[in-house]
């Protein structure tokens, strides 16, 4: 068959003991959760491949916790064309739709959180070469347009991205990413070093990210499953540095799956070092900011029947900083039943 799709449909309940992320006065709630995915598929029988995919969930919060609810939503479009000679030529659109609590101090210049709702446009054309020993050369040149609610401003997001990397054994790879960001925004403007606006200057940032991926599947039935990432990124504004910071960041994921079971346990750490701010801004001799982000969760799944499996997640977020306001934790547990089609 020249297409394939596949739908899944999930639904549960769970709790989180900090909404808001708030740093002093954490209020918990219960929820309802809600999901759907869909991915359609060309197959590229004729060199053209086509993968349509819908991602979206609900949150409904009962309790009055500082939101009512959360809500994310993802549309992908991607077309490829494989031509003979290993070269292939894609294009890829995305539409994001985000309402939910995030931590949004690299994006402010200051260490906070909110509920943010937006809405992001991408348009992300590709160019990949892959030899017949396995290796892989991709460029990408992503443009993304947002449209955010207050606090946060509407911007451009634009810069090439280019990646290398080798496929081998038992659909394991080894992969190297380098890129250049540019943000640019439509009325923020830029700050000094004490955070006051600079009159007549918008805010735009450059970002410059490195990333070494490696998967790996450790035995023959692909039952065991890692993956590790390594980031370093560097990110200058366009006047007195206020929002500069340098961030290290290390990521692992490890997943079994066997006979009608998967678990499968994340964790990152990202050390974010900014050498303009400090932890009270216009007092001299104040250290510079400095802030740890630690995100871990497991999830168990269980499949019941062919179409139906349960599952139960646990979520653990927490912000460590040498400045009292920015620091939070959250825990979140959740359980459910998620439905194919």
């Amino acid at each position: 068959m020249l297409w394939d799709r596949e739908v899944d449909v999930r639904t549960g309940v769970g709790y989180k003991d900090n909404v808001l992320l708030s740093p002093f006065t954490p209020h918990g709630s219960g929820f309802f959760s809600s999901g759907l995915d869909l991915s359609l598929i060309r197959l590229p029988l004729d060199s053209w491949q086509v993968v349509l995919m819908l991602s979206g969930d609900d949150r409904r919060y009962w309790n009055d916790a500082g939101a009512s609810g959360e809500d994310t939503a993802l549309v992908s479009l991607s077309v490829e064309r494989r031509f003979a000679n290993h070269w292939r030529l894609g294009m890829k659109t995305l539409y994001v739709y985000e309402n939910e609590v995030l931590d949004i101090s690299t994006l402010q210049g200051g260490p906070r959180t909110a509920l943010v709702e937006g809405h992001g446009l991408t348009a992300q054309p590709s160019l990949r070469y892959e030899t017949s020993g396995s290796w892989f050369f991709q460029l990408e040149t992503p443009v993304t347009r947002w449209y955010f609610r207050s606090p946060l401003d509407d911007d451009w997001e634009y810069g090439p991205v280019v990646s290398a990397g080798f496929d081998y054994g038992r659909d394991s790879r080894i992969s190297l990413l380098g890129g250049v960001n540019y943000q640019s925004h439509d009325q923020n403007t830029a700050l000094d070093t004490s955070g006051n606006p600079v009159a007549g200057k918008l805010e735009m940032l450059q970002q410059c990210k490195v990333e070494l991926a490696w998967r790996h599947h450790w035995d023959k039935p692909k039952h065991w499953r890692s993956v590790t990432r390594l980031t370093f990124e560097d990110v200058t504004d366009n006047d007195s540095g206020y929002f500069n910071y340098r961030k290290y960041c290390a990521a692992e994921e490890l997943r079994w799956r066997s006979g009608g079971w998967e678990i499968k346990g994340t964790g990152s750490a990202a050390y974010y070092d900014y050498p303009v701010q400090t932890v009270s801004l216009g007092t001299a001799g104040s250290p510079d900011l400095q802030r740890t982000l630690v995100d871990v969760s497991i999830q168990i799944e269980r499949r019941l029947i062919k179409e139906l499996k349960s599952y139960l997640r646990f979520e653990y977020e927490r912000a460590l900083s040498n400045q009292d306001s920015s620091r939070y934790a959250a825990k979140t547990v959740a359980g459910g039943l998620e439905w194919s089609f």
